[in-house]
């Protein structure tokens, strides 16, 4: 039946040979490479002709000996993946905690009242969040990558996007790494105007009356301050802005948005929010 003959150290070439059809050749082999693609997927690593059948056989065997034998008698599938060249490109979102151990909990649950495998049918990308559903032949779940918020948006995405505004990064250099559309970016922009203004007044009302109560001994009315502007691109900039800081304090007392409209002129942008900021206080 086998025919062994030496192959390198310690290794032989073992051949099986049966008698039949060319038809039932094919199939046989169709079904030993199954199991071999099977065993490199659970396994996570290459399987050869020998461990395939030999898995084969000692499930069968095991069976006999208990007639309750099911999948969990096979490996347990490997928690380390390897990155292929083929599969680089694939989708990448962000996973909260509670919508990890929510989504174990119903596979779980699937496990324990149904058979049948699950299979990820139509991923859906919104922002960072991975929109999925998993399905069987009697069923149909529904998951997301985070949890919902109480006007139905997702935590994940506002948490990122908080990041990004307090960040200081700018909207071309977010939509590198994130294919989000301009209209959602443009409606957080104005969901968080007011909020920012708001800590924007606040702060500079404080730190002006900060900086005004260091001129105890001097006449009232008046503070020192410094101006620190920062144009678009170097060469006539369309646009500018201007910090102004307390001289004594070192914080932030007005910052004003300066434009071609205001003056034509770039170099002048600096110095025309000095005397419009003298102005209003």
């Amino acid at each position: 039946m086998a025919s062994p003959s030496k192959k390198g150290k310690g290794h032989q070439v073992l051949e099986l040979k049966f008698l039949g059809m060319t038809l039932k050749k094919d199939a046989i082999q169709g079904k030993m490479q199954n199991v071999r693609t099977f065993l490199t997927n659970r396994l996570n690593k290459p399987v050869g002709n020998v461990q395939a059948p030999e898995t084969i056989l000692e499930f069968w065997t095991t069976g006999q000996q208990d007639e309750s034998m099911d999948l969990s008698t096979m490996p347990a599938p490997s928690t380390y993946l390897k990155a292929s060249k083929k599969k680089v490109d694939q989708k990448l979102f962000l996973c909260a905690e509670e919508s990890l151990q929510n989504l174990v909990k119903v596979v779980e649950h699937h496990s324990e009242h149904c058979k049948e495998h699950l299979q990820m049918k139509k991923p859906i990308q919104k922002g960072h969040v991975l929109k999925a559903q998993f399905q069987c032949d009697s069923q149909k779940l529904a998951w997301s990558s985070s949890p919902y918020l109480p006007d139905k948006g997702y935590l994940v995405n506002d948490r990122v996007q908080h990041g990004f505004i307090c960040s200081g990064m700018l909207p071309s250099h977010y939509a590198k790494f994130n294919k989000i559309n301009k209209q959602t970016i443009s409606h957080f922009f104005k969901s968080y105007q007011k909020h920012i203004q708001d800590e924007y007044n606040n702060s500079i009302s404080t730190a002006l009356l900060e900086e005004i109560g260091l001129y105890e001994d001097e006449s009232l009315g008046s503070v020192d301050m410094m101006t620190d502007a920062r144009h678009r691109w170097r060469k006539n900039a369309k646009d500018t802005s201007v910090v102004a800081i307390g001289d004594r304090t070192h914080k932030v007392i007005n910052c004003q948005h300066v434009t071609k409209a205001d003056d034509n002129v770039s170099q002048r942008h600096e110095n025309w929010e000095q005397k419009r900021y003298v102005s209003t206080i």
